[in-house]
């Protein structure tokens, strides 16, 4: 939307945790490193609403956000030795 008078707003539970929005302008921002292990997916809401009545100027638009998996766990060994032959 590009009126003056608009505001964005995000909706899900982990906004203002995670997740930000930018009222002015719609960027999102994530505020912390996303670990797929915790959380997979993040469901959010994006609204455009009026800044004077708070009256939604179009209808809001559910997305998701997928985490994809990074090996960021280092590897655990549970000795010290391991011998092996091939």
């Amino acid at each position: 939307v590009n009126r003056q008078n608009a505001k964005y707003l995000l909706k899900g539970d982990s906004v203002g945790k995670v997740f930000q929005v930018n009222a002015d302008t719609g960027d999102v921002y994530a505020f912390e490193r996303l670990d797929r292990e915790k959380i997979s997916e993040h469901h959010l809401v994006a609204l455009i609403v009026d800044k004077d009545t708070n009256r939604n100027q179009e209808s809001p638009s559910s997305f998701t956000i997928k985490v994809h998996d990074v090996n960021d766990n280092w590897p655990v060994f549970t000795h010290q030795v391991f011998n092996a032959s091939v």
